[in-house]
């Protein structure tokens, strides 16, 4: 019997495939001034994250936009209301050990028809549960009080803006969570 440890290798032939994106396949209402982010089944080269690997598209028009190494795309400008976006992932991405994705991966979105807004909380633990409230603030500076997730944000007074519409949370980006929400009347 050999006691002398053996190494056995294994050529990674795995090609990597998309897990998640944000925003998810077939969303609607999406904020206007979104970014769309996308998660892999396993690492990817970085160097093949960019504008040619990962695109947006409205019509068959090309949106323009930079694309991060962490597989965020940040739109150049806002994108338009009540329209259906397409995402797409190419080929040309590849995982460490050079597998490139086996297939085009697209999905679509559609943005809102009000201007929605965002903020996207980082500070988060994985598995842990957050809950969010966002509160209406008129012209003149007087805040509604924020409402139970439960109640949908309803009005809190009749000395108030009204509510605040459409609040949602996501776990849009990786490592964060993206809570959205339209703009309430007379604030």
């Amino acid at each position: 019997i050999n006691s002398e440890p053996v190494m056995i290798a294994c050529d990674d032939i795995t090609s990597p495939t998309v897990s998640q994106t944000s925003p998810a396949s077939g969303a609607t209402n999406i904020a206007l001034n979104s970014k769309i982010s996308v998660a892999f089944s396993e690492a990817v080269n970085t160097s093949t994250l960019n504008e040619s690997t990962f695109t947006l598209s409205a019509g068959g028009s090309a949106v323009e936009g930079t694309v991060s190494n962490t597989g965020v795309f940040t739109p150049t400008s806002e994108l338009v209301p009540n329209t259906q976006y397409t995402a797409t992932i190419t080929t040309g991405v590849e995982d460490l050990a050079g597998n490139n994705l086996a297939s085009n991966y697209v999905w679509t979105f559609t943005t809102s028809a009000a201007v929605l807004y965002y903020y996207i909380d980082t500070e988060v633990t994985e598995g842990t549960h957050y809950y969010y409230s966002v509160t209406a603030v008129d012209k003149d500076g007087k805040e509604s009080k924020p409402s139970p997730v439960e109640e949908g944000f309803t009005k809190a007074n009749d000395n108030v803006p009204s509510k605040v519409p459409n609040c949602s949370a996501s776990d849009g980006q990786a490592g964060g969570i993206t809570v959205t929400w339209g703009a309430a009347t007379n604030a």
